[in-house]
This record gives C-alpha cells, structure tokens and sequence, in this order.
C-alpha cells in the first residue's frame, strides 16, 4: 500500500508539471475608441485634438446610429486637404502587447456628402498597409458598421504603437469604432518595443482573414487568429493531457490492485 500511495504522489507530480509548464491561454482584447483597452483602460490618442466627433456631435452631416457601433460610442472626423484646411493630417495612435491586431471602422455609402474612407497604418513606425473604402451607390445600406477594414497576424508579442493616419490629396471621411488584439496572457509581460513593421498586407473587404467577435473567447470561435500557440496547439495539448491522465490512471490501478 505504501508503494502504492508513494506512485500516487509521484503520478501527480508528474502530471501537474506538465500542465504547469504547458498550458497557455490565447485571448482577444478590445480597445474601444472612448473607453479604451479593456484591460488597462488606456484609451487612443485622436489628433489633432477637438476634431474628432462623437456621436451625439451637434455639427455632424453624417450620423451613424450609434446603437448598432461597438459599446455604442464612436468617433469620426472629416479629412479636408490643403488649401480647402489648414489642419492637416487626422490621426489616432494607440498600444498594445500582442501577436495580431484587428481595426473595425463604421463605413458609409451614396454621393450624399463625404462618403470616401482612406487611412493608412503605421505600426512601430513602418508602413504596414492601407485600406480605402469607395463609396457604393448603389447599395441598400447607407451605413456598414463595425467593419473589419484592417489586420494583421504572426506579430511577435511584444509591445506595438499603431497610428492610423489620413492624409493626401482626397477628402475623407474616417470613424473609428474599436480594435482588437491577441496575445498569449501565459507569458510576462514584455518589456521590448516591436521593429517597424512594413506591409503591404491584406485589407479592405475583400481580405479572407476572419475577424473575431470582442465578446466571444478565441477558445469558443472557428475563425479566431491563430500563433505559435493558437487554438491548434491548444487542441493538441488537450490531447496531451488526455493520455497522460489516461496513462497515469492505468498505472496507478496496476500498483495498487
């Protein structure tokens, strides 16, 4: 009997070990364009400051039903080149730890107005894409909400700065709903600040990279983005723990009959 208790406590040893040293857990962060990163409560910087417009703006031609945006908020600003303004680019920047990152902007259709969307983005300073929305007559929909006009994956998890800039010859109209990110909150937190990162990658609506849901775990999720640890690695550690529990059990019922 004491043989057997002595296999126990070395079974379990054996086994907490490996799950200690193994598991990892992939998640999906938002950072809203009002509240900010869910996690720290930073939210983007929106420059230059005071051009930026929420939804109740008194002033706004163009107003998108906030009821159907991200944690009903967002924030939009019309880009007017020189000489028609003085102001000059528009922009927002913010950070994030992580391995891929995803922009959802609320979009807009028909000629009423300024209705072209155009941005492009910086991360750690290199040029890591562009996205541009021609605005669609025709279609039925004058608004497209939370829409997945950028992203980006295979990132190392380390900390990024993104700017999201508008600029140029073109009038433009730019709304920001949120962003989100992923990371693998199992590692510590990283003090090294990411390489520029240089595109151009995939965007605009005709990308294939599904997008996440911010309120759904990328456990529970088909088409949340996958890393080095990524939900096939998930599987396959379950798998591991299943014939190791499966092993140790079988051994254990050996010594001790």
């Amino acid at each position: 009997m004491a043989r057997g208790f002595r296999a126990l406590g070395l079974a379990l040893f054996v086994l907490f070990q490996h799950i200690g040293f193994s598991a990892g857990a992939i998640v999906n962060r938002t950072i809203d364009d009002t509240a900010g990163d869910e996690v720290t409560g930073i939210a983007p910087v929106f420059l230059p400051p005071g051009m930026w417009n929420p939804p109740d703006c008194p002033h706004c031609d163009i107003r998108p039903n906030a009821s159907l945006s991200f944690n009903g908020t967002y924030l939009e600003t019309t880009y007017l080149p020189a000489p028609e303004s003085e102001v000059g680019p528009v922009s927002f920047t913010f950070n994030f730890e992580g391995t891929a990152l995803y922009l959802f902007f609320i979009l807009v259709n028909g000629l009423d107005g300024i209705t072209y969307t155009e941005f492009d983005v910086k991360i750690n300073g290199g040029d890591a894409g562009k996205f541009v929305h021609s605005p669609d007559p025709t279609s039925q929909d004058r608004f497209a909400y939370q829409q997945l006009t950028y992203n980006i994956t295979g990132l190392p998890q380390v900390n990024h700065t993104v700017e999201v800039i508008t600029q140029g010859e073109l009038r433009a109209y730019v709304n920001f709903d949120y962003a989100i990110y992923t990371l693998d909150d199992a590692l510590p937190p990283s003090n090294t600040t990411g390489s520029p990162v240089v595109g151009p990658r995939p965007t605009g609506p005709e990308q294939t990279t599904a997008a996440p849901s911010p309120n759904a775990s990328p456990s529970n999720q088909a088409n949340s983005p996958t890393t080095t640890r990524g939900s096939s690695a998930l599987t396959s550690m379950n798998a591991m723990y299943g014939s190791i529990v499966g092993g140790l059990t079988a051994l254990l019922v050996a010594l001790l009959a």
